[in-house]
């Protein structure tokens, strides 16, 4: 499939990598105050008219990329289930690696491979860490959105712990995502919460704001012995 935008460069495994495992991420999101400064960001996004298209996620990874990988998920035909793995990248296509997750959950082929969600560099810029399969290309956040959202990070000294992710699907009611333990694969099923999973076990990572002016929280991840949980 067709990458819609170029890669950064030494391409996406290296951004990736450098990002925190999501226990180190929550324990200095923790630390350093950041929940109670979301509500900071909230008239850029309106201002901009960003709130139904992006939200504010807190940058970490469940497990590790290798050279020339890019991490994408698909979404099942059938809107109940996504799945998020590997892929290999060269000249400018990806291809689903290894092919047994692919074929195992039946996944459709789509048209592009689109950002899904970025952390910011040093100057400001966004980096794509994460990416969607989809039927139809869409556009990046504009500049001047871009531009506001970076300065008012950067004046609370949070630039490197918040990114940005397209709000595809994270607003249809709850989902679970699971990472086996040692693996590279998560599945997101909609609407049924894994066994012995409650909700106060779990830290919120992503948070978008309404027209009304509200600020929702779209997930939340925890990591236990044998697995990773992500909570929508």
């Amino acid at each position: 499939m067709a990458l819609s935008c170029p890669l950064p460069p030494g391409g996406c495994t290296t951004h990736f990598n450098s990002i925190p495992n999501f226990c180190c991420a929550k324990r200095a999101f923790d630390e350093r105050g950041v929940r109670n400064l979301i509500d900071e960001f909230k008239r850029i996004f309106l201002d901009h008219d960003m709130e139904d298209e992006y939200g504010l996620i807190m940058n970490h990874r469940h497990f590790l990329l290798q050279e020339n990988e890019i991490l994408v998920e698909t979404l099942k035909q059938d809107g109940n289930i996504s799945i998020a793995f590997p892929w290999q990248v060269k000249d400018g296509k990806a291809h689903p690696t290894p092919n047994s997750e692919w074929n195992e959950h039946n996944l459709t082929r789509k048209e592009f491979i689109i950002p899904q969600t970025w952390k910011f560099d040093q100057d400001g810029g966004l980096i794509p860490y994460e990416f969607l399969a989809t039927d139809y290309p869409q556009l990046d956040p504009s500049q001047p959105f871009v531009t506001d959202l970076f300065e008012a990070m950067r004046l609370h000294g949070i630039q490197d712990v918040l990114g940005l992710r397209r709000l595809d699907g994270d607003r249809n009611g709850e989902a679970f995502e699971v990472t086996p333990e040692g693996g590279r694969v998560s599945v997101t099923t909609m609407g049924s919460r894994p066994d012995g999973m409650t909700i106060d076990t779990v830290g919120k990572v992503l948070w978008y704001f309404t027209k009304e002016g509200d600020t929702e929280e779209a997930m939340a991840c925890t990591r236990c012995g044998t697995c990773g949980i992500c909570w929508n």
